[in-house]
């Protein structure tokens, strides 16, 4: 891979496509606005009855059994704003990855109705894989954290004893649970961004794409891994130089969270850019290895359905 000319495309197909950072800039706040709301309305729900004296806080447990449906109602009222967020960022994930697809394989030009068509077109299988994906990655927490508290009892029992043991073995296991975790969610990350891609590119199904994205990166770990330490890099690499220049004013007493605060709006708009130029790095990767893309990856190309 010519490293060079791939971010080069990228980078081009970014500014190309700048609609759809604009797109994703109001799904942000919507997504925020809907947030704020899903966390203000469950703490006016537990702070009312705590001023009122019906709960005492101070008790903590007690409060907890004795007010237990209550409470999680609240939670539930919690996890339904978080759930309205996820499924806008879904619906508005579909719809832009579309709009990369149409753009690099046919030179079409942005559409909001077609946006929002293909957003209703890939909604519900988006939020299928995410559930996949969310299952796959709750269920290793439970599996590390069932052998982490196994290991934490161990080394209760072996603290009574033997305490320098104990810690230990509680560091030197904790950390090698700890790897693993981030291990698999950098993984799961990996996966979910290809499969996101396959599902648009290749009209499929969730099953079709589950299969499909796990024979892409058996077949080309060396340049999917590589694209990923590069987004990696370049996010990096961005965060650090946003930080260098605003630093300095930052820290000025008084006006440096004023300035803080008026460059917040900057701050996200770098990282809904890098979202999408990222989105469009795993497009531009998948389409080079399936469909034959040029090398320069720019020439528009007929596509076909690999399925």
């Amino acid at each position: 891979m010519d490293v060079w000319k791939f971010l080069k495309s990228n980078f081009f197909r970014t500014n190309k496509n700048w609609q759809l950072i604009v797109v994703e800039f109001v799904s942000y706040f919507v997504m925020l606005f809907v947030s704020v709301i899903g966390i203000v309305i469950p703490a006016f729900m537990l702070v009312i009855p705590y001023v009122n004296g019906a709960m005492d806080w101070g008790n903590f447990f007690s409060t907890i059994v004795s007010h237990i449906t209550y409470i999680l109602f609240v939670i539930l009222i919690f996890l339904i704003f978080s759930l309205v967020s996820l499924v806008i960022w879904a619906f508005t994930s579909g719809g832009i990855r579309a709009s990369l697809v149409s753009n690099i394989l046919k030179n079409e030009r942005f559409e909001l109705q077609k946006f929002f068509t293909n957003a209703r077109k890939y909604f519900g299988r988006i939020v299928g894989l995410w559930t996949y994906i969310g299952f796959f990655y709750i269920a290793i927490f439970i599996l590390l954290g069932g052998i982490g508290s196994g290991v934490f009892l161990l080394c209760i029992k072996t603290y009574e004893t033997n305490p320098g043991v104990a810690i230990t073995i509680g560091i030197f296991l904790g950390f090698i649970i700890f790897l693993i975790f981030a291990a698999a969610g950098f993984l799961l990350g990996v996966y979910s961004a290809i499969a996101n891609t396959y599902l648009i590119v290749e009209d499929a199904s969730v099953g079709d794409t589950i299969r499909g994205t796990y024979g892409f990166i058996r077949t080309y770990p060396g340049h999917t891994f590589l694209v990923v330490i590069l987004i990696i890099g370049i996010t990096i690499g961005a965060s650090l130089a946003y930080s260098i220049i605003t630093l300095p004013v930052s820290m000025i007493p008084y006006l440096g969270a004023v300035v803080s605060f008026v460059l917040t709006p900057i701050s996200i708009g770098i990282n809904l850019y890098i979202t999408l130029f990222s989105a469009i790095s795993y497009i531009n990767l998948y389409l080079w290895k399936t469909r034959g893309l040029d090398y320069s990856f720019q020439t528009s190309i007929v596509p076909e359905n690999t399925k």
